[in-house]
Formats: structure tokens, sequence, C-alpha cells
């Protein structure tokens, strides 16, 4: 089973900006982005998030998700790279 997080939008409703999350949390800017575009939590993001909502049960941070629902932020820019390759600019 596959977990995506909701700490990103709970870290909203307390008015915290991404920073802010990653300054409780322990995380980088850049983890906490990944995160909110649905990237599966490690370990470690698991524990920093946990550390940041200290107060929210498990079950309210991590919610479980289908795996082919889940984000794949290489394949995601793999895909994005050969497209913009592929793109024709018209100019008048």
């Amino acid at each position: 089973m596959a977990f995506r997080t909701t700490a990103v939008e709970a870290a909203e409703a307390r008015g915290w900006s991404r920073a802010e999350l990653a300054r409780r949390s322990g995380l980088s800017v850049r983890l906490i982005h990944l995160l909110a575009r649905g990237r599966q939590p490690g370990p470690k993001a698991i524990e920093g998030l946990m550390r940041a909502f200290a107060d929210l049960p498990y079950e309210r941070l991590f919610v479980p998700v289908d795996s082919s629902q889940l984000h794949l932020d290489r394949r995601s820019k793999v895909g994005k790279n050969t497209q913009d390759q592929n793109r024709t600019v018209v100019t008048a």
C-alpha cells in the first residue's frame, strides 16, 4: 500500500508557508514541494512531518492511495523535456 501526505494542506490551514513547514519538520523546501505534488514520503519525511504535527494523528497526515495514483517525478520531467524538444515555435 502506498501513501501520500496531507501535511501541506494541514500547514496551509494553520497559516504556515512551505518554508515554515520545512523549518518545523527539518526537511528541505524542495522535498516539501515534491510531497505537495504527490511524491510518496519516505521514512525521513514521515519522521519530520510527525514532529512538525505532533498534535495530529498519523492517519490525518498520511492517507493510503492506489500506487497507480502516485506522482512519478522523474517520468514527468522526461515527458516534459521530450515535449519541449519537439515543440515548434511560430513567430509572426
